[in-house]
Formats: C-alpha cells, structure tokens, sequence
C-alpha cells in the first residue's frame, strides 16, 4: 500500500477505532519524503498521534506547575532540543502552544517537542526558509529579531 493510505488508515482508526478502506489517493509519496499534489511537491512528516494537551493550554486554563512538575516537563524539552540540535536542526519556534503534555497514565504527562514549521538548519545571514512574522515575539530570541536562527535561540 501506499504510504499516504496506510497513515491515513491508521489515522482513522486511531481516532474513531474502526477501520478505514481509501478509494482514493491525494498524491504520490517519492523515496525522499515528498509528497506530490496537483504538480506540487510538500515535505512531510508521519508522527505518532497522541492525545494530551498544549502546555498554553493547561497554563490558560490556570494550571500552576510546582518546580518539580516544572523540571519533569522542561529536562525532556530541553534533551529534545538537544537532539534536533545535534542533527544540525533548529526548532526556531519553541514556546508553550509547541509542548504537547502527552497523557501517558494517571498523574503522568510526557512533554512532546511539537510543530517543526520552523525548523531549519542554522540560518546567520537574516534570510530564514520561513515566515517570522508568524513567530511569536514574546519567546523569540534576540538574535533571531537580528536574523540569527542558532541552537542559541533555541534554548532562549
């Protein structure tokens, strides 16, 4: 099967809990990643689904984190950041609507690194590969207002 069916299959029955049969395809997936629709090419991504809440979410809604709550949601943030770091990516948008608190049993969230829009390998010249106005300019980094995309900004 094509890998577009199969996600979309399992999408569906991750949510409803039935199975799903396509009779059709959106577009054709090449060996790189790229998916091809009407002519044009998108990069994309399978993930997990998981269930849980945004961290702006849980803090809207008044949730206040004890300094341990807050350290089992932050090391594993910054370990992930780490990580996209050390592969020679930048998330370049992380704030609190990018953290899913993922539900993994009674009384256990794991912190999920979300929304890679922004990622992109080091950027030092001021021309990003996307859009900053879209960023949100209460967690962005100073240098990044300068056109500095680093791991540096990551961790701001």
């Amino acid at each position: 099967k094509r890998v577009r069916e199969r996600f979309l299959e399992s999408l569906h029955a991750a949510v409803t809990g039935k199975p799903l049969t396509l009779d059709f395809v959106y577009g054709d997936v090449d060996a790189d990643g790229v998916l091809t629709v009407d002519g044009v090419g998108y990069p994309y991504m399978v993930t997990p689904f998981f269930r849980g809440m945004l961290l702006s979410e849980s803090i809207r809604g008044g949730r206040i984190y004890s300094e341990d709550e807050v350290r089992k949601i932050i090391v594993p943030v910054l370990e992930g950041l780490v990580y996209l770091n050390s592969i020679g990516l930048n998330h370049n948008d992380m704030t609190p609507r990018n953290i899913l608190l993922e539900e993994a049993g009674p009384d256990l969230v794991v912190p999920k690194i979300i929304d890679l829009g922004h990622a992109s390998q080091p950027v030092m010249d001021g021309t990003p590969p996307f859009p900053v106005k879209d960023l949100n300019m209460l967690f962005t980094a100073p240098e990044a207002l300068k056109g500095t995309f680093s791991r540096v900004c990551d961790s701001y």
